[in-house]
């Protein structure tokens, strides 16, 4: 175990002294007995051990290959020895399937680096990303991946001397430092390995490494503009110059990598939220809700607005008419889940109004995205369904205002009137009202209601009798009249 850690100590800093002449001398002397087993186990043990010997002898052979860098001879006997343990492993108990699977998959990065190596010495150019994931095989002994790691610290310090320049809005701009280099060309190797994902959790999770890739590169510019500016003397303003533009080249990228993401976390949540509402379901904690949407289309318009101002072309020009296209599309879905916030609160005015104003965004949206020469097809498609869209969610908050709108009418003259919720049918026969659910006919049992008495002598015309006028016959007034009618005068 000693050996084998200064091994890897030795490998990792790529020491060729005494303690990496000490391991081969014990690998070659590996080497021997294993093949001494092999002519043993050929002479007198049976088929099985005579293979399984054989076997160990190619995998030995073939470690002892690749640490003297006989990348041909080396991948021949591991193959040699992964063909043997892979027909091994089909017969025999569970535990000696799984050792000799086992085996298979240790030698799997053994092969794939011999595979590098020859292509390397070939002249082709060499294939970072499968260096990584050669690295990343469980069950690798440390021996392995120090000798992966020594490989990969060698290809990219290589293709990072390659690097002395990269191209950005029709500029060249050199880069001078090493450790931003190989930051940049690292962040081309994770962006590789971001596009080459596919479910969500894995893109997230690229995302992440790729952005902290791009952060240690914007620190090494910063500490490098750091540098120049404590000189005193030189030429410092055409460096200063260069690193302003590195560093707007790598903020460019960022962003729009930032863009990319935010929308992939768009498409996520509009897709859980249709969902719910396909299901409809009740509210939840655990629930999508509009204002998440609104949240994140707010952050995409200060990201293309960020682009607009990195973009270093002229306002008429192609590339600002795409960014305008674009943020006039986002905008439009802004006002649009804004307008679905305002429904949830059943305010109709304000919520019809973000419509309308939805509505003219993704037709300006459509029209700018026609006049672009090369435009986002993927926006434009969005800001076009965008119109349906909102044409029909219009409609249906239009109907939902008009029903409050009648059932509060219709509760006002409700208590004005005997139509009251729960009145018989027999007394609204001219009105309608949706929100009554009563199926009475007639009021049972009916009401108490006033009545005369009963009269004694069953004069029951007693209230309709007209009564003549006698005012001529009413007695005259003043003493004369009254003495009259004292003495009979007058009747």
């Amino acid at each position: 175990m000693e050996l084998k850690q200064v091994h890897h100590s030795c490998v990792a800093e790529d020491i060729r002294g005494g303690p990496h002449q000490h391991s081969m001398s014990r690998l070659r002397k590996a080497d021997k007995w294993a093949q001494h087993l092999k002519t043993l186990c050929d002479q007198v043990g049976d088929e099985r051990t005579s293979l399984e010997a054989h076997a160990y002898a190619c995998w030995m052979h073939g470690t002892l290959m690749i640490e003297a860098e006989e990348w041909k001879a080396a991948v021949q006997q591991y193959m040699e020895a992964q063909a043997i343990y892979e027909n091994l492993a089909k017969v025999g108990s569970q535990a000696e399937k799984d050792l000799f699977r086992g085996r298979v998959e240790e030698m799997a990065p053994a092969i794939r680096l011999c595979q590098h190596e020859l292509k390397r010495s070939t002249g082709n150019t060499e294939d970072i990303s499968l260096l990584k994931e050669m690295g990343k095989v469980e069950g690798m002994d440390d021996m392995m991946k120090a000798k992966l790691d020594a490989v990969l610290a060698d290809s990219l310090r290589k293709q990072a001397e390659d690097l002395t320049e990269v191209e950005h809005q029709g500029q060249r701009i050199p880069i001078r430092g090493e450790k931003v280099r190989m930051g940049i060309l690292q962040s081309q190797e994770a962006a590789l390995e971001l596009d080459q994902a596919t479910d969500y959790d894995a893109r997230m999770e690229a995302f992440d490494k790729y952005f902290g890739v791009l952060n240690d590169v914007v620190a090494a510019i910063a500490k490098e503009q750091q540098d120049l500016a404590n000189k005193r003397f030189g030429d410092k303003e055409e460096k200063e110059k260069q690193l302003l533009m590195l560093e707007r080249y790598i903020n460019t990228i960022r962003t729009q990598r930032t863009v990319e993401r935010n929308e992939l976390i768009v498409q996520d949540l509009t897709s859980k939220l249709q969902a719910a509402q396909e299901a409809q379901k009740g509210p939840s904690k655990k629930a999508v809700k509009p204002d998440e949407l609104v949240q994140m289309y707010g952050r995409l318009i200060q990201n293309i607005e960020d682009l607009q101002t990195l973009d270093e072309h002229d306002e008429g020009s192609e590339p600002q008419k795409v960014l305008l296209a674009s943020l006039l599309t986002f905008q439009a879905f802004r006002c649009f889940y804004l307008a679905m916030v305002f429904v949830g609160r059943s305010q109709w005015p304000e919520a019809v109004a973000l419509y309308e104003r939805a509505s003219n965004l993704s037709l300006q949206a459509v029209e700018y995205h026609e006049k672009c020469e090369e435009p986002n097809t993927t926006h434009r498609g969005q800001a076009t369904e965008l119109v349906k869209r909102i044409r029909g969610q219009k409609c249906l908050v239009q109907a939902a205002a008009y029903m409050d709108e009648l059932k509060a009418k219709g509760s006002s003259e409700s208590s004005r009137s005997d139509d009251a919720a729960g009145a018989p049918l027999l007394d609204r026969l001219q009105t309608w009202n949706s929100s009554v659910q009563t199926t009475n006919v007639i009021e049972f049992p009916p009401a108490f209601e006033a009545v005369p008495c009963k009269p004694i002598f069953f004069d029951l015309a007693f209230n309709y009798v007209q009564f003549p006028d006698m005012s001529e016959y009413e007695q005259k007034k003043g003493m004369l009249g009254r003495l009259g009618g004292m003495f009979g005068w007058g009747k």
